[in-house]
């Protein structure tokens, strides 16, 4: 975790594929209003979803069996979780238990999408 300026803070996670554990951890993604963190890796699973503390401590996973692979990884300002897969073009938004709030496919406008942003 590094501060506005670059400046090294801390570190959270260790090597494993159990809950709270990190196994290639590939996106990472703050929660402004509360200070989590969303944690995208490849677990047991395809790809996993695990939110931790602002300390690191994890929280719990959210299971998210319709996305292959997490490209991309946001959180708006309401505190709902944007994801986009890689393998089936398609734009998801969950909130923070997990529920599909909604999604749209967006294969007319990208073949294999690398992140999103949102503002």
């Amino acid at each position: 975790i590094f501060d506005k300026t670059g400046q090294f803070k801390s570190q959270f996670g260790i090597p494993g594929k159990e809950e709270g554990q990190l196994w290639y951890p590939r996106k990472v993604a703050v929660m402004r209003n509360c200070g989590k963190f969303v944690v995208c890796d490849r677990g047991n699973e395809r790809s996993r979803m695990q939110i931790f503390t602002k300390n690191g401590h994890f929280i719990k996973k959210i299971a998210i069996r319709y996305i292959d692979i997490v490209a991309g990884l946001a959180v708006t300002t309401q505190g709902n979780i944007v994801a986009v897969d890689s393998v089936s073009p398609t734009v998801f938004v969950i909130n923070d238990s997990g529920n599909l709030l909604s999604w749209f496919d967006c294969s007319d406008y990208m073949r294999e999408p690398s992140d999103i942003a949102i503002s």
